[in-house]
Formats: C-alpha cells, structure tokens, sequence
C-alpha cells in the first residue's frame, strides 16, 4: 500500500585507537564523522552526523565491554531525526576458543549505533515507516561449545539459548551453530534454530531456521549471509542469498 524512493550519499571518516593498560585489558576508543546527502521520497537535504563509541576487553577475567552512539546532528530537514545507541556485556572465560561457557547481553535504542555506511543502507530506507525502531533491542544468550571429535579443522557445536525483545522478553530462540574453533582469515559456519511462539496456543507461529555464512574477513569476500531460510505453519517460508565483494 506504501511506495516509495530515496537516495544516499555519504561520505566519511572513521577512526580507532588501542590504549593496554597495565592489568592486560585494553581500551579502544572509536570516533566516526561523516557528511551526508538525501534526497527522494523521505528527508531531502545535507546533513553531518558524528558517532563513538569504547570497547573494553579484560582477557583475564574473561569480561569483554561495549558502548557506542551515532547521531544526525545537523540536517537542513529540521525535523529529521536519526539516532542509535547501544550496550554489549559479554563473558567468556576461553576468549581464545569458542569451546565452554558463553554469556552475552545487549541493549540497543534507536537505529544502528555505528558504522555510518551501515546506518545509510539499512532495510529501514525511509524510517518513518518503522516506529517501532525506536524502541530498541533487549538480548541475552547463553551458549557452551563442545569440540566435535569427527570433523576436521577443529569444528565446535555450540548449544545456545537467546531470550530477546523490543521492550520484555518476550521472544525465545532455542538454537545450534557449528563453527571454527580458533579464528582464522576466512571460515564457513552454519547455525540452525527453533523459534516458538510465545504467544500462540497451537503453536502455528513457531518458526524454523537455517542460516549459512561465510567470513571473508582478509579476502576479496567480506562477511555475509550466504543463505538464510526460514519458515512456520503460520507465515509460510521465505529464503534470502546474500554476497558483498570488497575491492
């Protein structure tokens, strides 16, 4: 019943600094800044939007902190607003193997909290249409991987619950996810889960996933959802394939 077009041209710096400090955690500032042209259907005009951000990773203690913001200070559309925040805690007590005990809670606000290229291409093309947005993003996951003996290259499976919501939790994800145990420049993993839905008494809303992905991280190739499929008895099936080249 809604259509329409927009475009996007941004153009930006981003920039990073590691600071160790005397107990083995380091501290990594981050700061973005970028000027920016829409035009379209939505907000038209120029615009300059700064972001930050810090991450601290503790490797003794096994804790790992994040905080990062991104606003649209300035826009010849007055009223025109774009904004993300977010928190990250994680714990894992063997940062250096996915194998053990892993721990992970988020709290997200508005739009993405970083990256501007990220935050101008986003499905959210014209934000207004998506009030809920603004709401955020609560998620926690619990996972405990266990080296699997009978693949090669040092393969881990990963048992993992996610408890997520805009507001409450009220969303219950029940998964496993296959994946390299030692980082490494390029690597394959999939991960499949079961979704019930919370509300439903027949259970129709419960969906079944499957998602492959490869990171190119050091290739040509850059991180991307290669197939993503997932379906239920109540909204039917759908199937995404998705590739990024970097050069």
């Amino acid at each position: 019943a809604t259509s329409g077009s927009t475009t996007r041209l941004r153009l930006g710096l981003e920039s990073r600094w590691e600071r160790a400090l005397a107990s083995g955690a380091t501290v990594t500032p981050r700061l973005e800044i970028g000027l920016r042209h829409d035009g379209g259907d939505a907000e038209t005009g120029f615009g300059l939007e700064i972001g930050g951000g810090v991450e601290i990773e503790d490797p003794a203690r096994g804790l790992s902190l994040g905080l990062r913001g991104r606003t649209l200070a300035l826009h010849q559309d007055g009223n025109f607003e774009n904004w993300g925040l977010s928190f990250g805690l994680d714990y894992d007590p063997t940062p250096e193997s996915k194998r053990g005990f892993l721990a992970s809670v988020s709290r997200s606000l508005g739009g993405p909290s970083s990256g501007g290229m990220a935050a101008l291409f986003g499905p959210q093309a014209l934000p207004k249409l998506d009030e809920t947005e603004a709401a955020g993003r609560l998620s926690l996951e619990l996972a405990y991987g266990l080296p699997l003996k009978n693949w090669r290259h040092g393969m881990v499976g990963s048992p993992y619950t996610r408890l997520g919501g805009d507001t409450l939790i009220d969303e219950l994800r029940l998964g496993y996810r296959v994946e390299p145990d030692v980082e490494t420049a390029a690597r394959l993993s999939f991960d499949y889960w079961v979704e019930p839905d919370l509300g439903a008494q027949d259970g129709t809303g419960t969906e079944l996933g499957v998602n492959l992905e490869w990171d190119g991280d050091g290739t040509p190739l850059r991180p991307a959802t290669l197939i993503h499929l997932r379906g239920s008895a109540e909204n039917g099936a759908e199937a995404e394939l998705g590739l990024e080249w970097e050069w």
